[in-house]
């Protein structure tokens, strides 16, 4: 198994849910923690095949919606 290096994370709360979102070469994945009996983040959405991506953050635009901003290089 080979690792992949970490471009950049994010956490945020939104309401009783925390969200993880991390940044890979071409591939945006967010988490979302799973609280008893798991205690543990599950896969939330996996976003691929992207262009390679130099930022992403993981915003909350309102109190019912959260957002995946991320830039890629040209």
């Amino acid at each position: 198994m080979s690792t992949v290096p970490v471009i950049v994370y994010a956490a945020v709360k939104h309401e009783r849910i925390k969200f993880l979102a991390v940044a890979l070469r071409d591939t945006i994945e967010v988490y979302a923690w799973a609280p008893k009996p798991y205690n543990k983040f599950m896969s939330f959405k996996v976003l691929h095949h992207l262009a390679v991506i130099c930022n992403s953050e993981l915003l909350q635009t309102s109190d019912i919606a959260l957002s995946t901003l991320h830039a890629i290089k040209s």
